[in-house]
């Protein structure tokens, strides 16, 4: 695994303290929150949220094959017995999900940058 893409327990901390500021701001319900996380890279943004929607489903979308592979690792190392999370190849150009309204919050962090290459 690459050092840039290695999770630790401080950015895992860091990532939930600053979303739940954030869904708790949007009155969401934490229990049951339904996330997409676009260009989810490592997984550290979708592995915080799954800890804070612990009864919520989340899922990870990341081009880069891996990326793909390390957000899967990390998953495995921080929330092994979490099955709310899944990460799939994708990008945040062509969703093909069956109902446009089955997210409450869809996270775009730290990837917007990379949509022309796309």
């Amino acid at each position: 695994m690459d050092p840039y893409t290695k999770l630790s327990d401080e950015s895992i901390k860091y990532n939930k303290k600053i979303l739940t500021d954030i869904f708790e701001y949007q009155n969401f319900n934490l229990s049951k929150l339904r996330i997409l996380d676009i260009g989810s890279g490592s997984g550290g943004w979708t592995i915080a949220s799954a800890i804070i929607a612990k009864k919520g489903y989340l899922y990870g979308i990341e081009p880069s094959d891996s990326m793909l592979k390390d957000a899967r690792n990390n998953k495995k190392i921080f929330i092994p017995k979490l099955n709310n999370i899944k990460f799939f190849k994708g990008n945040g150009i062509n969703l093909h999900f069956k109902n446009e309204n089955q997210f409450d919050v869809i996270l775009y962090m730290k990837s917007l940058h990379n949509m022309n290459k796309q």
